[in-house]
């Protein structure tokens, strides 16, 4: 049975998107998950009961900064990947309150639009290993028309 949608007000977080990637980028690459530890440590520090974990296509395969993917999904969130997760939650007594994929899915390119769309079912599969129960993204915008033509 489908029921009907009921919003609920969102989770104070901090968007880790929104600043600077807090471990350099060669450690990061190493072992991709000490970003996401990072994150839910910084969130405890200034007071922050949440963070919106941001997700992004990498920098290997989009224009879109390293900043931007906080949670690396090249390869699937495994049992071991969501366990680690967890347990730097439940350390740092952080939550997540969503996934976060701002990307544009109206691509123009379609090997680009592709790429984008499946990284979005890693999100959706990845917010249900974690629990999370919601997931923010951008509808997007046809690159070929002006601002305000797409808002119409």
């Amino acid at each position: 049975m489908i029921q009907p949608f009921r919003p609920r007000p969102m989770k104070l977080s901090v968007l880790t998107a929104a600043l600077r990637g807090l471990v350099p980028a060669a450690r990061r690459e190493a072992d991709p998950d000490l970003e996401v530890e990072a994150w839910l440590d910084f969130a405890r520090e200034i007071g922050s009961p949440n963070i919106q974990l941001s997700c992004a296509l990498h920098p290997d395969e989009s224009d879109i900064p390293a900043e931007a993917n906080t949670l690396d999904l090249r390869r699937p969130l495994d049992a071991t990947r969501v366990a680690r997760i967890e347990a730097a939650m439940r350390s740092t007594g952080t939550g997540m309150s969503d996934l976060a994929y701002f990307d544009n899915m109206l691509a123009a390119d379609p090997a680009a639009r592709r790429l984008r769309h499946e990284l979005m079912i890693r999100v959706f599969d990845a917010a249900v290993a974690l629990g999370v129960k919601a997931v923010c993204g951008f509808v997007g915008r046809n690159p070929a028309l002006e601002m305000d033509q797409n808002l119409v």
